[in-house]
């Protein structure tokens, strides 16, 4: 008994235990001073900028020096998530939310003349005029960033100083909620648009709010509705970044006049009609424009469609490009057109989505009209096979093109199925592809572990008929289909019956 306290007691002296978190704060006199409080007060205000508002405003009651040390950060950010202030027991709003911001803005902040950025994320409804409130307070501070998030139907901001301030830079706004645009928009400053979900009255309200912004550079249209519109009209001679998505239905047409504009994310639905589309200064552009249900039903009838028209007349406008992504709808659209592919003399890179027949169809008419491209990647695999290779074969016009003789270094098959025609694809790139260094192959994850292995085997037999190119496969690949060896290994080696 004795020995075992002695080396309780020696283990005790060898190995102290870990200090508890409240002596880590303290000095190694262990006399309770407070080894944070005494940091400089530049340094602590550094500390609290970096966490919710909730949590730095609440150091305050620690000590008489921390009462008024959040005040103190210069310019500071505002970071709300009302989630942090749902009362635990129930998830519901805590009464004290909109208190909580009043007591932050007019007496915590208040003599903080400028604040930099507001962080607004509302889950519950507070009162559409208390929400205005808040917001016009933080734009008398000078306010250059304002995130809005409301995620409750009807519930959000539409004070007309919105569209009022000297010097708000970024305006991010996701709402189910109109907006009240005034007849005059001043935003001198503004340079980054992005509206999720906010309702216009009109096309012509937009175009206000757009034309206010004399520096915008970048502009996202998410899911944004308008009760009433022909014409949705996007002109501005500074955007450089645009993202349409999910807008306007078909039910109008759409002018782009943007000859600033060098990216685009465009994933809607056709229009009517582009009576406009300036995009001279174009690099990059992601095109995913499907058909509405009544465009559908047009193309059943007449495959030369409008609809069909629309999408090329876009294609066609990105002719400067040099990355271009186009999706399954796309390509099928072009293709029905049956109007001539532009040339694309500055096209490097060339991503395609699942192809179905009429992708099979156009990829020759897409390659040729593509002297330099480099890059080619079947993003999404293909959603037909049985006869495309064929039709992949009666479209090429004019032997093999120049970008693949001479130009592509690299091709990407996503998505990898195994079936004929996709070998028949690969056959033809790996003798046709004077120049290619390297092939690259993702499976369909739905794809058997057997089929795996006996196409991987078959792609790297296909490998040594060329000298230059490559064949590689994901990770995820070669795991799968090591695992198939280690089972087969492991089956053979049970005893049989």
């Amino acid at each position: 008994m004795e020995m075992d306290t002695a080396l309780k007691r020696y283990k005790q002296l060898h190995n102290p235990p870990s200090p508890t978190r409240h002596e880590t704060l303290t000095n190694g006199d262990n006399n309770g001073e407070d080894r944070i409080s005494n940091l400089p007060e530049s340094i602590l205000c550094h500390i609290l900028s970096k966490l919710p508002t909730k949590f730095a405003a609440g150091t305050a009651i620690l000590s008489t020096k921390w009462n008024n040390l959040f005040a103190s950060i210069p310019n500071p950010t505002i970071d709300i998530d009302d989630s942090l202030l749902l009362n635990p027991h129930n998830n519901t709003p805590s009464s004290h939310f909109i208190n909580f911001m009043n007591h932050l803005f007019t007496v915590t902040l208040i003599d903080v003349p400028t604040i930099h950025k507001l962080h607004l994320q509302c889950h519950h409804d507070y009162g559409n005029s208390n929400i205005d409130e808040l917001v016009y307070i933080a734009l008398k501070r000078n306010v250059t960033g304002l995130s809005l998030f409301f995620n409750v139907k009807n519930t959000g901001v539409s004070i007309p100083g919105l569209f009022d301030s000297t010097t708000l830079v970024d305006l991010l706004l996701s709402q189910h909620y109109g907006l009240n645009v005034p007849d005059s928009v001043c935003l001198p400053k503004l340079k980054r648009l992005y509206l999720d979900y906010v309702g216009f009255v009109d096309g012509e309200s937009f175009e206000r709010v757009v034309d206010g912004c004399p520096v915008l550079e970048e502009l996202s249209l998410d899911g944004v509705e308008f009760q009433e519109i022909e014409v949705l009209c996007i002109s501005s001679s500074t955007i450089r970044f645009l993202l349409v998505h999910n807008c306007y239905h078909n039910e109008c047409e759409v002018v782009m006049d943007t000859p600033a504009l060098e990216i685009i994310f465009y994933n809607d639905y056709a229009p009517i009609y582009y009576p406009l589309i300036n995009f001279s200064s174009l690099l990059k552009a992601h095109i995913d424009i499907g058909p509405s249900n009544e465009q559908l039903e047009e193309e059943e009838e007449d495959e030369t469609s409008q609809y069909g028209q629309n999408v090329s007349k876009l294609v066609a406008a990105c002719s400067n490009v040099g990355f271009m992504y186009l999706s399954n709808s796309s390509v099928s659209a072009i293709s029905c057109a049956r109007l001539r592919v532009p040339t694309f003399y500055n096209l490097t890179e060339l991503f395609l989505g699942d192809l179905n027949g009429h992708g099979w169809a156009l990829l020759p008419h897409l390659l040729e009209s593509a002297p330099n491209l480099e890059i080619l990647a079947f993003m999404e695999g293909f959603s037909e096979y049985t006869g495309c290779y064929a039709k992949f074969q009666n479209s090429l016009q004019h032997g093999v093109p120049t970008c693949v003789s001479s130009r592509i270094r690299d091709i990407f098959f996503e998505e990898f199925n195994g079936e004929g025609d996709e070998f028949d694809l690969v056959e033809y790139f790996l003798k046709t592809a004077q120049v290619m260094t390297k092939m690259e192959f993702s499976f369909s994850s739905s794809l058997p572990l057997e089929k795996q292995y006996s196409t991987w085997t078959k792609l790297l037999l296909m490998q040594k008929g060329t000298k230059t190119c490559r064949v590689e496969f994901r990770k995820e690949v070669t795991v799968n289909v090591v695992t198939f060896c280690l089972l087969g290994d492991e089956n053979e080696s049970q005893p049989r019956d």
